[in-house]
């Protein structure tokens, strides 16, 4: 979890596991308050809503990791595991609370529509591009962004939480 408590506003130059990447204003959000989407080399896709939520998918493209509302979620066992810190006597402790079938349903329902409205402000061009990182000097925002969006598209509606939060899945 320490790697995740850096303020995620530099994702962009610092999230170089994600080789291709997009920094995106979206009209109706806070000054500032950007996101970023990209993907790992093995197609791995991961989006930063400002500092939360994160979403983490693995290469099935399965919802592994996500951090909302202070939580850090992980996949165990194709449901969600709530990981919370707590100090106590000083030390800092961390939580975990399994959660049920329903509550893990009910968050992915949360992950699409998160999902879906970018996908949606894309299509509407409601979005600007900030700036972009590329493995390869051909490769452009807008084929980034085609490829976000098709993901969307073919992930989304069928989408599932992996068996373990590992990125391979």
């Amino acid at each position: 979890m320490a790697k995740q408590e850096v303020d995620r506003e530099d994702i962009l130059r610092e999230s170089t596991a994600l080789v291709n990447r997009v920094e995106l204003a979206v009209s109706g959000r806070s000054e500032g308050d950007h996101i970023v989407f990209g993907f790992r080399k093995c197609g791995s896709l991961a989006v930063y809503f400002g500092a939360e939520p994160v979403y983490q998918f693995n290469a099935n493209h399965a919802l592994r990791r996500a951090y909302d509302q202070g939580y850090l979620l992980k996949a165990v066992d194709y449901l969600l595991v709530c990981m919370r810190r707590e100090r106590q006597d000083g030390a800092l402790q961390l939580r975990s609370t399994s959660w049920d079938a329903e509550k893990t349903r009910e968050f992915v329902g949360q992950v699409r529509q998160d999902m879906s409205q970018l996908a949606e402000a894309i299509a509407a061009d409601e979005v600007q591009v900030n700036g972009f990182v590329a493995a390869e000097q051909q490769t452009t925002a807008e084929i980034l962004i085609t490829q976000f969006c098709n993901w969307c598209n073919d992930h989304l509606p069928d989408l599932q939480v992996a068996r373990l939060p590992s990125v391979s899945g």
